[in-house]
């Protein structure tokens, strides 16, 4: 079992959605902690980017779990932060028994958090809006990849899981065993080339997709982290102009293909490492080289400071592809600057 522990509200005391009482009359489990879990319809990572505001995330889910005022009832939903807004969204200043669901207490612990209502632009906040309104605001990231949705690992005290289509979400409340070694590379950012993109698809590296189509021409509008028409059409015309399948779908061989284009462009600009073909290791005293373009990546090979290597490529996300013994690697930029 998991060490990871969430916290959500999940049902009424009679375990449905509506028609129960206020206040939790289930010993406490209307609204409570359960170890970490993989749900059925799969798990989207919301991560806020500022630290102290995913500790009060998290802060204000363990209040909510442990105060036994706070029911479910998708009916009464609303209660409780009409209850508490007065406050300043401070649950702990709650003075009468009110009701919630697991989108609605989500809204809470951000409105707590950033002492602004996310949701406040919203219809009707629910698991279906949330992602879209969180990252809109532009104090979210989203996670993506197996390393992030598929197990507890690498989560922090304060992201977000909401399932990927309409269904329940929760607040981590203590961290994965990996967390500590997260650098802040790959604690913020998804990585382009780790997972298929398609129309559909949202998160940081839908993002990365987007600029770099527009770097190159290919007009995919703005980069926003979602993946819609204007996207897949420009991730076709880029397909085309690369003459490999335009399905507007974003997989290996496209990855490749338009990473090659990035390098093209560098070369005629005469910039970075591909102008240079060279970049030196400017690490304390030795610097990791992975497999691919990003530190979730696994390491490779090591390379000691002052070292001069030759360089491949450049990704879009700013990683160096450098030669090393039997092959190529990736040094990141934070690890190595290009030999002038």
């Amino acid at each position: 079992m998991s060490s990871v522990m969430i916290g959500s509200a999940r049902s009424d005391e009679r375990g449905r959605a509506t028609g129960g009482a206020a206040g939790d009359q289930k010993g406490g489990k209307e609204v409570s902690t359960q170890a970490y879990y993989v749900h059925a319809k799969g798990w989207r990572v919301l991560r806020a980017k500022d630290a102290a505001a995913r500790e009060k995330i998290a802060q204000a889910m363990e209040w909510a779990c442990a105060d036994k005022k706070i029911g479910y009832d998708q009916n009464q939903r609303e209660t409780l932060r009409k209850a508490v807004e007065p406050y300043g969204w401070d649950i702990r200043r709650l003075n009468r028994n009110v009701e919630t669901d697991c989108s609605a207490l989500i809204r809470v612990c951000c409105c707590w958090a950033f002492q602004k209502d996310l949701g406040a632009g919203v219809s009707y906040f629910n698991t279906n809006t949330m992602c879209a309104a969180l990252l809109g605001s532009g104090l979210f990231d989203e996670m993506t990849g197996s390393k992030y949705t598929a197990g507890s690992t690498y989560l922090l005290r304060g992201d977000i899981l909401c399932t990927k289509t309409q269904g329940h979400t929760v607040v981590v409340l203590t961290s994965g065993s990996g967390a500590a070694s997260l650098t802040p590379d790959a604690e913020e950012r998804g990585t382009l080339g780790e997972r298929l993109l398609k129309k559909g698809s949202t998160g940081a590296d839908v993002k990365m997709l987007q600029e770099a189509l527009n770097k190159l021409g290919f007009s995919a509008g703005t980069a926003d982290g979602e993946f819609g028409r204007n996207t897949e059409a420009a991730l076709k015309r880029m397909q085309r102009a690369a003459r490999i399948t335009a399905d507007g779908q974003y997989g290996p061989v496209t990855h490749a293909a338009l990473m090659a284009m990035l390098t093209d462009v560098d070369d005629e600009a005469g910039t970075d490492a591909a102008g240079s073909a060279r970049v030196r290791v400017t690490a304390s005293v030795s610097a990791n080289i992975r497999s691919g373009a990003g530190c979730e990546y696994p390491i490779v090979s090591v390379a000691k400071r002052g070292a001069v290597l030759e360089c491949f490529a450049k990704a879009d996300n700013g990683w160096f592809n450098v030669a090393i013994a039997g092959g190529t690697g990736w040094i990141s930029p934070k690890m190595a600057e290009v030999v002038k």
